[in-house]
C-alpha cells in the first residue's frame, strides 16, 4: 500500500519529496511517507503545518486503512526524517497538538514567535506629560477623572491605539475599511516624533511598506492627507514621512531569490519605525524574514483587516496575530483608564503579552452599518448566508448601492456583465490625458474569484476588451495594464496598475507617481479589466463588480466575498448563483498553524 503515491490527491512535487526523503534516510513506512507527502500538499494549499488531528477527513479514502492518530504519531516519532522542536535537525517536526511541519516553514513560525513575544514583553516608558498633551490635542480631552462616562459610552479605541504605540516595541492595529487606520496611525507617528524631540533625540527615520506598489501608494496617499489636517506645528509635519516601499524592496530583493533578501539579522534595517499596512497579504516566511530585519529597538506597527484573505502563500499570519475567531483577552488595566477617566480598582495582573499589543478598531466611519455596503459585509462577516440573499434582493429593487445580477440564464446575465462593463469603463476611454485615465481608472473594476473557466478573469479580461476594441489590436489608449512581478530595474513591482497612451516616443504605460516606461520594457503583466479579488487587496474603487464562478468551488468564501464587497465605495454589483452565494457565505478559511497558539496561550 502506497497512499502517497496516490495521483489524484499528490502533486509530482509532493510525491518526489517523499520518495527522496525516504530514500536518504531509509525511511520505508508507508504513513510516514505519507505524512511528508501531506505536509508538503498542506504548504501549496496555504497551511504552514499539516495538523495529523484534522487530516482524516481530508484525504479518507474507502480503499485505505488508516492507522489511528495515536499510532500514526508513534510512527512518525520513530522516523529519522522527524525531528522535535527540542532537536529540529530533521527535514520535518512533529510540533505541539500533533502539527507536522517541513522544517523550514517550523523554522518561520518559531524565528517570529520569538520576535513577537521579545517586543510584547519589553513595555516603553514614555514621557507622561508630553504623551497626554499630545493625545488630548490629536484625539481631544477626556472627561475628568471624577465624573464617570455613561456605562454604554463606546471606548475610544483609536486614542487606545496610539497609547498602546506609546508603550510598546509593537502594536497591532486591526479594523474594517473607512475604521481609521492610517488617521489613527498618522496620529501615533506624530506622538512618536513629539515623544523623541522632548527627549533630545533626532528625529526618527520611519519606514513606510506594504505588501505591493498598489498598497504602498495608497498608504502615501492617506498618510499625506492625514498630515495636512493634523495639530501639530511644521517641524513634526515635516518629519512624517511622504514615500512608501513594497516589502521586497525594502528588504532588498534580490532577482532569482524568494527566501533571501540584503537586510536580515546581520544587517539590520536602518529605521526607529517599519510601519507595513495591509498585512494580511503578508504570508509567514515574508513576515519572518520581515522580524528578522527589523532592528531590536525599532517600533513595529502592523495595520490591516483581520477577516480579509488570507495571503496567496502559506499561513494567515495577521489573522493569527489578532486572534481572529478566539476567545478575547483582556488587555492592561490602564487602559481602562482612557474609557473613564478613572484608574482601575485593581491593576491587570498577567504577565505581558501580544494582548497588550493588539487593537481592533470597530466603528466605521464609511459604511452605515444598518445600510447598503455596510450592512452587506456585516451579513457576510457573521456568515449570514440568508441574510445576505435577502438583502441583495431587496436592493436590488430599491437602491442603487447595490446590485444582484442572477446567472439564471447565461446569455442574458453575459448581456447584463457586457452593458456594466460598458458602463463602468466609459470614463476611462473618455479620459483625454495619462493623469485622468488613472484616476478613471479607480472608479470601476471587474473581480473575479478564479483566473480561467467561465467567469475567469481571462474571460472578462477578453470580454472587457471586445467591448472597446478589435480583438486583433494591439496596444491601445486607456488600456489598464497590471504588472504580475518585480523589477526593480524598472521600478515597477507586482500590484502596480497603470494606463497605455500614446507619445511622442511610441506607445508608453502609466503609473500613479508621475512613472512610465515604454509598452517594450514592461516586465511580466497583464490586462487589468478585471482581476482576481487576492489581487485586489490594498486597492479601492467608487464601484465594484464581482463575478462569482457558476458552481461551488473551495475558492469561493466568506473572507473572498467580504474582501471583495469591501473594495467598494459607493456600490458593489455581485453577478452570482443564490447557492454559490449562500454556501461561500458559510464556509471560512481554515489554514492550519501553530502561530495563534504560541502567541495567544496565557501563560
Amino acid at each position: 500500500m502506497t497512499p502517497w503515491r496516490d495521483d489524484e490527491l499528490f502533486s509530482p512535487l509532493d510525491q518526489h519529496l517523499a520518495e527522496r526523503l525516504g530514500k536518504l534516510a531509509g525511511e520505508t513506512d508507508p504513513w510516514v511517507l505519507s505524512a511528508v507527502a501531506l505536509a508538503s500538499r498542506a504548504v501549496s494549499q496555504g497551511h504552514v503545518c499539516l495538523s495529523l488531528r484534522d487530516a482524516d477527513p481530508v484525504w479518507r479514502k474507502e480503499s485505505w486503512v488508516l492507522p489511528s492518530r495515536q499510532d500514526w504519531v508513534s510512527r512518525l516519532m520513530l522516523s529519522p526524517l522527524i525531528g522535535t522542536p527540542e532537536s529540529a535537525d530533521r527535514p520535518l517536526i512533529l510540533g505541539p497538538r500533533d502539527r507536522l511541519y517541513l522544517r523550514r516553514y517550523w523554522q518561520y513560525e518559531r524565528q517570529l514567535v520569538h520576535a513577537l513575544r521579545t517586543r510584547a514583553a519589553e513595555p516603553l516608558i514614555p514621557d507622561p506629560a508630553v504623551l497626554n498633551e499630545s493625545l488630548d490635542r490629536l484625539f481631544g480631552v477626556l472627561p475628568k477623572p471624577s465624573r464617570k462616562r455613561a456605562p454604554d459610552a463606546a471606548p475610544d479605541l483609536q486614542r487606545e491605539a496610539a497609547w498602546l504605540a506609546a508603550h510598546q516595541h509593537l502594536c497591532i492595529l486591526s479594523g474594517g475599511p473607512g475604521t481609521g487606520k492610517t488617521t489613527t496611525v498618522t496620529r501615533i507617528l506624530a506622538i512618536l516624533l513629539e515623544q523623541a524631540r522632548a527627549a533630545g533625540r533626532p528625529p526618527l527615520r520611519i519606514l513606510l511598506a506594504a505588501p505591493t506598489g498598489k498598497a504602498a501608494a495608497r498608504l502615501v496617499e492617506s498618510i499625506q492627507a492625514n498630515k495636512e489636517r493634523l495639530p501639530v506645528d511644521d517641524e513634526i509635519r515635516a518629519q512624517l514621512p511622504d514615500t512608501a516601499q513594497t516589502l521586497h524592496r525594502a528588504l532588498g530583493y534580490k532577482p532569482g531569490s524568494r527566501t533571501h533578501f540584503l537586510h536580515n539579522a546581520d544587517h539590520p534595517l536602518p529605521y526607529d519605525i517599519v510601519l507595513v499596512d495591509e498585512c494580511s497579504m503578508v504570508d509567514l516566511a515574508l513576515m519572518a524574514k520581515l522580524a528578522d530585519a527589523i532592528p531590536k529597538d525599532c517600533r513595529w506597527l502592523l495595520l490591516g483587516d483581520r477577516d480579509q484573505l488570507a495571503s496567496v502563500e502559506a499561513g494567515s499570519v495577521f489573522g493569527d496575530l489578532c486572534n481572529a475567531g478566539g476567545k478575547p483577552v483582556g488587555r492592561s488595566a490602564a487602559f481602562s483608564a482612557l474609557h473613564t477617566g478613572q484608574r482601575p480598582e485593581s491593576e491587570f495582573r498577567s504577565a505581558p503579552g501580544i494582548w497588550d499589543c493588539t487593537i481592533h478598531l470597530e466603528k466605521s466611519f464609511r459604511f452605515s452599518p444598518d445600510r447598503g455596503i455596510g450592512q452587506l459585509a456585516r451579513c457576510i462577516h457573521q456568515g449570514d448566508a440568508p441574510g445576505t440573499l435577502m438583502l441583495l434582493a431587496q436592493h436590488t429593487r430599491g437602491n442603487a448601492e447595490l446590485r444582484w445580477i442572477r446567472p439564471d440564464d447565461l446569455p442574458q446575465a453575459r448581456a447584463a456583465l457586457r452593458e456594466c462593463i460598458l458602463r463602468g469603463f466609459e470614463p476611462l476611454f473618455q479620459a483625454t490625458t495619462p493623469e485622468e485615465g488613472l484616476e478613471a481608472l479607480t472608479r470601476f473594476r471587474l473581480l473575479a474569484a478564479h483566473r480561467k473557466g467561465i467567469f475567469g478573469i481571462q474571460e472578462l479580461n477578453a470580454l472587457a476588451r471586445s467591448c472597446f476594441v478589435d480583438r486583433d489590436q494591439g496596444w491601445f489608449r486607456g488600456q489598464p495594464v497590471l504588472i504580475t512581478e518585480n523589477s526593480p530595474e524598472t521600478n515597477l513591482y507586482n500590484g502596480d496598475t497603470g494606463v497605455c497612451w500614446s507619445t511622442d516616443t511610441g506607445w508608453r504605460v502609466f503609473f500613479p507617481g508621475g512613472r512610465s516606461v515604454a509598452t517594450s520594457r514592461l516586465p511580466p503583466h497583464e490586462p487589468a479589466f478585471a482581476m482576481t479579488v487576492h489581487k485586489s487587496q490594498g486597492s479601492e474603487f467608487d464601484q465594484v463588480l464581482l463575478v462569482l464562478p457558476p458552481k461551488i468551488s473551495p475558492v469561493t468564501t466568506r473572507e473572498l466575498l467580504y474582501t471583495a464587497v469591501t473594495r467598494a465605495r459607493t456600490q458593489v454589483t455581485l453577478l452570482g448563483d443564490p447557492e454559490v452565494i449562500s454556501v461561500a457565505v458559510q464556509t471560512r478559511v481554515q489554514r492550519a498553524s501553530g502561530l495563534r497558539d504560541a502567541l495567544w496561550t496565557q501563560p
